[in-house]
């Protein structure tokens, strides 16, 4: 069986599944005739899976009965049109079906087969005996469009449906939201209700305030209300000049004089009261008096306001004054006190139990501050004292890390020079490491002073040990790593400058080619008539140079000739049979293989085959290279045209640049394709 096409995969893309149709456990496979194919396909559906080459995956392909075929694969649909050839007597090759996609103008013919599997029945494409298409799903497309509308029917059903139960659910909503409406209306009026009841309350308690506050002024003794009288009868007449006779005013003012001085007796007494019945004819004197006395009650009660606030303002600093650093009996006493002054703010009945409720909380308030600043103190001292024990803890774990490192070099000293020490050496290291084991559970200045011996005695007598040796070579080691890397920078400071000084001296360069090129016009000029003598000889020097070319052309033609001989047999290594069995349908490479082996040796390289024309178009020509099944090669003509006076059945050769690979269901594709006598 040979290689098939089918139209639509000419424009597919290369699909990343690693997918194979399973060859095993087919039995009764039949290939399809005419009308096989034709009960097969026609008015139907089929659903299967493609896999050759890079195509693989899912596939659906539509049969309508006038002739049209709709392909859906990789979520693209391709159209075109298909027949049925070949009776029951006609050959294997003869019973075929072939499309065209409405892209092409070329038909491609390729083979069905019915099969059994797993109990099942299925139709296969298959060539060069291996399963390309694989159809396990037949739907008429009669039943398909008649569930179509049944589906779409049951989806307008649905929604017809769906918006009855949406406009009840609106009706529903509109009756829900007129009772809303209804239900907010009664809410706002008991609102209104209750704000109304409110400021009358908040009215009725502003005047009970009042009252409760006029109450605590203390009643005017008779030499204040006289005093009073004589201030608001003098403001009064200087407003209203005409409404008592000013003689009788000046006089009652001279025999009241000793009243405002702070002395009444009952003849003042007798004056004042007589005067009165005099002024208080006047309405517009006694609603005056109304007015100051009023203004003097309101004077006295901002004076308790300020007395109320005081005391307000003492309990909101003794509930916000932080117990972080008070006793519990302080802290019990803060709730006591603010009891105790909310009761008397709520049921006061004088002035004083405000004032010295307020002197107590003053004087409690300072109390605790005095003992939250004693407490925030000693917290301080007792932290300053943690931290010295620490900061002792910490210099002592330091010295007695040194004892431990001191024990630690003198004891591998000894071990690693045991043989070379002398006897007395040899037993001050000893003694040494005795007095720093003795010297740990001793104080930091005597756990200091230890230390700074051994350290004098370790440098004095020179002790090294292997990984001071080591740790001393890495030092200069860093040291010099420092003091390269201080080098490059250096010298990138100094390249910094190269480049500055490059700039100027490029543009300095350019100043000097400008004048060149003044110089060069000039030059040219000149060399010009120079030039024109050469002219002359150079023509005679041509005549001479062309009879070189001519024996040049001798060589070259031999050239070509040879080159002709390479060029056949490079011709000769790219043959169909070669490159098919690396990368075609004989190969035996995995997939990424020969795509690798392809793109690497074949693709692109200029090749030489022939074989019989199976499809011809003028720009197009496919041939059967190995003389079985169908087409091996599709290439297209570089000239177009070229094609024009072909016919099927015709052998031919042609040379072509190599650009897509074949499969045992793809032809090899070429371009910029000759025929070649």
């Amino acid at each position: 069986m040979k290689k098939l096409l089918v139209s639509f995969a000419l424009i597919l893309i290369s699909l990343n599944i690693n997918a194979t149709i399973s060859q095993s456990g087919i039995t009764n496979l039949k290939q399809l005739d005419k009308n096989g194919i034709i009960d097969l396909v026609s008015g139907n559906q089929l659903t299967g899976f493609i896999s050759d080459g890079p195509y693989e995956g899912p596939i659906k392909q539509t049969y309508f009965k006038d002739g049209r075929y709709e392909t859906i694969y990789d979520d693209r649909v391709f159209k075109g049109k298909w027949r049925a050839e070949g009776e029951s007597y006609a050959t294997p090759q003869g019973k075929k079906m072939c499309t065209k996609n409405n892209n092409v103008t070329d038909w491609t013919c390729f083979y069905w087969y019915k099969g059994n599997k797993d109990g099942a029945t299925y139709a296969y494409i298959i060539a060069q005996g291996k399963i390309f298409h694989q159809y396990h799903k037949i739907q008429s497309v009669v039943q398909i469009n008649q569930e179509k509308k049944k589906a779409e029917d049951r989806k307008k059903a649905a929604e017809r449906k769906r918006i009855a139960d949406a406009k009840k659910v609106a009706d529903k909503k509109k009756a829900a939201e007129r009772q809303r409406i209804a239900d907010a209306k009664k809410v706002a009026d008991k609102k209104k209700a209750a704000e109304r009841q409110r400021i009358a309350d908040a009215k009725r308690v502003a005047e009970e305030e009042l009252n409760k506050k006029l109450a605590l002024i203390p009643p005017e003794t008779a030499l204040e209300k006289a005093q009073n009288f004589i201030y608001d009868l003098e403001e009064f007449v200087g407003k209203n000049p005409e409404e008592f006779d000013i003689i009788e005013i000046a006089m009652f003012t001279i025999n009241t004089k000793q009243i405002l001085e702070g002395v009444m007796n009952d003849e003042q007494i007798n004056t004042l009261e007589s005067f009165k019945e005099y002024v208080t004819k006047s309405i517009a004197f006694k609603e005056f008096q109304t007015r100051r006395q009023d203004t003097r009650n309101l004077i006295e009660v901002k004076k308790i306001n300020v007395v109320i606030n005081d005391l307000r303002r003492s309990i909101k600093l003794l509930i916000s004054f932080s117990k972080e650093n008070l006793t519990s009996t302080s802290i019990r006493l803060i709730d006591e006190k603010n009891k105790s002054s909310q009761l008397i703010i709520n049921n006061y009945k004088a002035v004083s139990e405000l004032e010295n409720k307020n002197k107590e909380l003053t004087t409690f308030l300072m109390y605790l501050k005095t003992e939250s600043r004693e407490a925030i103190a000693a917290k301080k001292t007792a932290k300053k004292k943690k931290a010295e024990e620490k900061a002792l803890k910490k210099d002592i774990d330091i010295e007695l890390t040194k004892i431990d490192q001191h024990i630690n070099k003198l004891t591998t000293y000894l071990a690693e020079n045991l043989s070379s020490l002398s006897a007395e050496i040899m037993d001050l290291t000893v003694k040494k490491i005795t007095v720093l084991k003795t010297t740990k559970n001793k104080d930091l200045k005597e756990l200091k002073k230890t230390n700074q011996a051994i350290s004098n005695f370790i440098l004095e007598n020179n002790i090294v040990t292997k990984l001071d040796i080591v740790k001393e070579k890495k030092k200069v080691e860093d040291r010099k790593k420092a003091v390269e890397r201080q080098r490059i920078a250096d010298a990138k400071k100094v390249a910094d400058k190269k480049k500055a000084a490059e700039r100027q001296r490029i543009a300095d360069a350019k100043k000097v080619a400008d004048k060149k090129k003044a110089a060069e016009r000039q030059r040219i000029a000149d060399a010009k008539n120079v030039a024109d003598k050469k002219k002359a000889a150079e023509r005679q020097r041509i005549a001479d140079a062309k009879n070189v070319a001519d024996k040049k052309k001798a060589l070259e033609r031999k050239r070509i000739a040879d080159a002709k001989k390479v060029e056949k047999a490079r011709y000769a290594s790219y043959t169909y049979f070669r490159v098919n069995n690396d990368v075609g349908c004989g190969s035996t490479y995995s997939k990424e293989r020969r795509n690798d082996i392809f793109n690497s040796k074949y693709k692109g390289r200029w090749m030489k085959w022939r074989g019989e024309i199976v499809i011809v178009s003028s720009d197009k020509v496919s041939l059967n290279v190995d003389n079985r099944g169908t087409q091996d090669l599709s290439v297209s003509f570089a000239k177009p045209g070229a094609g024009y006076n072909l016919r099927e059945g015709q052998f031919i050769t042609v040379r072509f640049s190599m650009k897509s690979t074949g499969g045992c269901f793809l032809p090899f594709g070429g371009e910029k394709a000759t025929i070649v006598n």
